[in-house]
Parts: C-alpha cells; structure tokens; sequence
C-alpha cells in the first residue's frame, strides 16, 4: 500500500510541478532561501546567526520582511512565532527538488 501511496504523491508533484515552478520564479532570492529553511524544518528562530548564515537570509529585520511578503503572497502561515506552508504539496516539491 506504500508503494502506491507514494506513486500518487508522485504523481501529483508531477502535475504540479509547472504552477510550483511559476511560484518559485516570482520570489527573491531571500525569500526562496526562507522557503528552503522552511521546508527543511526551520519553523522558528530564523533570526539565529546558524540560521541567518545557512540560509543567507541576510538579517533578522530582512525575514520579517521576506515573512509579511510570503504570508502576502499567501505561500506560509504563521501561528504565533511557529511558520508553515499554506499548501504541504509546495512544500514536498520544493524539498525534493530544490533540495539544499
């Protein structure tokens, strides 16, 4: 049963992969780096100096607005100081195919 579950996930990236890409193209180079963070289980401390220098989001005044330009372009949410993607499939796309 995995093994079909996981097909079907395939499937959909596949078909996705056009808007996801189109999604990624508008995005700065910060916010692209935010997303990887993101995707690859940052949810909070993004102001870290760890996080600020793996990520090269530049500083803790630039993500809070890298945030308030992807919450805008309704690509995450943030529930307190916790952040996540609005649609998890962007999120499995983006970590397996711009994996970092």
């Amino acid at each position: 049963m995995t093994k079909g579950i996981n097909s079907a996930i395939n499937d959909i990236l596949e078909q996705n992969t056009i808007f996801f890409q189109r999604e990624v193209e508008q995005l700065t180079e910060h916010q692209f780096n935010f997303l990887k963070a993101v995707a690859n289980g940052v949810s909070s401390g993004f102001s870290s100096k760890d996080v600020i220098r793996k990520y090269r989001l530049e500083s803790s005044a630039n993500i809070q607005v890298v945030k308030k330009a992807l919450i805008k372009k309704d690509i995450i949410d943030i529930d307190g100081t916790l952040v996540s993607f609005n649609d998890s499939l962007f999120k499995l796309w983006l970590r397996r195919e711009k994996n970092s």
